[in-house]
């Protein structure tokens, strides 16, 4: 990781101090959140139809132009995928066949919501049927999602 490679080598520019380790530190961090997030995104991309494709997005670079589209029941959701993760794909590395349909990253969360949503009700209702007197006790438990 970063942080091994600044404190057991140094900084690649000569800088050691303590600002620059805490900058490795952050960076591992966020490469650590990246890599869980993909884990969800490959999770995502086998259950529902996907494929991958390239974008020119313009202010980033090339090494961040993978796209992992997904086309959920409620709507396609996308993610950017940095070269260095793509071979994780290797299962899903197909081209998509569609379009970016210019979904914005909140409609993107509200799909997911909606499809997570659908699943929950779908649970539920095999462990309580709906018509059961503690059905709607049941549902009443969950939690309130997050304005």
């Amino acid at each position: 990781m970063i942080l091994e490679e600044v404190a057991t080598h140094g900084h690649p520019d000569g800088l050691t101090s303590r600002e620059e380790l805490e900058i490795a530190r952050l960076k591992d961090a966020k490469n650590q959140a990246y890599w869980e997030r993909n884990r969800l995104v490959y999770l995502l991309a086998c259950m529902f139809p996907s494929g991958t494709g390239r974008t020119d997005i313009e202010g980033w670079g090339p090494e961040w132009h993978n796209c992992v589209y997904i086309d959920l029941p409620t709507g396609q959701v996308s993610w950017h995928i940095h070269d260095s993760e793509l071979e994780a794909f290797e299962l899903i590395i197909m081209p998509y066949k569609g379009y970016w349909d210019g979904h914005t990253t909140e409609q993107k969360y509200q799909r997911l919501a909606a499809v997570g949503d659908k699943f929950l009700s779908s649970a539920l209702e095999v462990a309580i049927p709906l018509d059961h007197p503690d059905a709607m006790n049941a549902q009443s438990h969950l939690p309130a999602r997050p304005e």
